[in-house]
């Protein structure tokens, strides 16, 4: 079942694409609606690994307070940190610049996604933490 889940949720995804230059190497990006994330092509492929969308459940973002100061990039610290991941920065063909997370599998997501979803898992854990009360 889970296995046809993570198939599916790779299918769901926009036909908007990008492709950036990152590490002298073109990489196109899909957005994937369901995740709200652009990931590299890497994760397009249900038969090939793809850390960076499967590891946006991991991300956190409590506790990393003292990494943030500064005007640090929330979500490059949360690849960093709590991902383990590599922050890797991409040139489109306009100059834009976007930071990406990076993992070993090569698979790469946005860093706004990772910061997205820190928050998201963040609130999860809280809610589980402090019950609610009922009077």
């Amino acid at each position: 079942m889970a296995v046809c889940w993570m198939i599916w949720s790779r299918l769901a995804l926009s036909t908007e694409s990008s492709s950036y230059l990152i590490n002298d190497k073109y990489h196109k990006f899909f957005y994937h609606e369901d995740k709200k994330a652009w990931a590299n092509n890497r994760c397009d492929n249900p038969n090939l690994l793809c850390e960076a969308l499967d590891k946006l459940a991991l991300a956190y973002k409590n506790g990393l307070e003292n990494h943030l100061k500064g005007g640090a990039n929330p979500g490059a610290v949360i690849c960093k940190e709590s991902m383990k991941g590599l922050v890797v920065l991409g040139t489109d063909s306009k100059e834009n610049q976007q930071t990406f997370c990076q993992f070993q599998d090569g698979s790469l997501v946005d860093t706004a996604a990772v910061h997205f979803h820190a928050k998201l898992n963040d609130k999860k854990k809280l809610k589980i933490i402090r019950p609610k009360v009922f009077n």
